[in-house]
């Protein structure tokens, strides 16, 4: 007796077509994106006098996250002596990074 062992299976047009998807669209060709902060800088403005300690922590605390921020951005601290807390809730939407 003779058996068949034909296979049945994906036909290989279907399979070059799938391959051909699978390296087009993978993520692997995505393009590269630039960091957001790349090239900007990002202000802190304190209500301290130049010196003083919410000054220094400031200073420091900016000195360290530009280390942890994609794009490395400029950090300028600028002293406001005697800014109201007011300032920050009425002017809010204005102050950009």
């Amino acid at each position: 007796m003779e058996t068949n062992t034909a296979r049945v299976g994906i036909p290989t047009e279907v399979q070059m077509a799938a391959l051909l998807g699978f390296l087009l669209f993978s993520p692997a060709t995505a393009l590269p994106q630039t960091p957001f902060y790349q090239g900007k800088t990002i202000t802190f403005i304190t209500g301290s006098q130049p010196g003083e300690l919410f000054d220094l922590y400031v200073r420091t605390i900016g000195q360290f996250m530009v280390k942890h921020i994609p794009g490395n951005p400029g950090i300028i601290v600028q002293n406001m002596p005697g800014l109201p807390v007011m300032f920050f809730t009425i002017n809010w939407p204005m102050v950009r990074t």
